[in-house]
C-alpha cells in the first residue's frame, strides 16, 4: 500500500482537536505527495476524517479551505460536501449560501438539485431545533409537582 493512498486517509493525520498532525503533514510534503502544506486534498481529507469522527465543527474550516481556490461552479460535489459540513456544524446561513451557488451553477443537474433539496430540508430542521433550544421554558420544580 503506497504512502499516498494510505497516508492521506490515515486517522493520525488529524488530531482529536482538529489540528493537523505536523509530523504527518511534513511527511506528506517530503514524500512529494503535496506541493505545499495548504494543498486542497489535505484539507479535504482532514474534513472527511473529522466528519467521520462526528466532529463537524472542526471539519468545517478545513472543508472551506479545500473549497478555497476552486471555483464552486466547476466543483459542484465539493461545494455540496462543504454545505453538508456546514449543516452538521449548525451553520445554516453558510449552507444556504453554498446551496445557492450550486443552484446557480449546476445547470439543472438532477443529482445536484436533489442534494440541494436535502440540504435545504436539513436547514429547516436545524433551525427548528435551534429555535426550540432558545425558546424552551424552564421547568418549574416545587412541591406542587410531586
Amino acid at each position: 500500500m503506497g504512502v499516498d493512498n494510505y497516508h492521506l486517509s490515515c486517522d493520525w493525520c488529524v488530531l482529536p482537536t482538529g489540528e493537523v498532525n505536523l509530523d504527518c503533514q511534513q511527511r506528506i510534503v517530503e514524500d512529494g505527495l503535496l506541493k505545499y502544506p495548504e494543498d486542497q486534498n489535505l484539507h479535504l481529507n482532514m474534513a472527511k476524517i473529522l466528519r467521520k469522527r462526528a466532529q463537524a465543527p472542526q471539519a468545517y474550516p478545513h472543508a472551506l479551505k479545500a473549497l478555497g481556490n476552486t471555483d464552486p461552479a466547476t466543483n459542484i460535489s465539493l461545494t455540496l460536501f462543504v454545505a453538508q459540513t456546514a449543516i452538521l456544524s449548525g451553520l445554516c446561513d453558510d449552507a444556504e449560501r453554498l446551496c445557492k451557488m450550486v443552484e446557480e451553477n449546476c445547470g439543472g443537474d438532477d443529482s445536484a438539485m436533489k442534494s440541494v433539496q436535502q440540504i435545504k430540508e436539513s436547514i429547516v430542521e436545524v433551525r427548528e431545533n435551534q429555535q426550540q433550544k432558545t425558546t424552551r421554558r424552564p421547568r418549574s420544580v416545587g412541591i406542587g409537582n410531586l
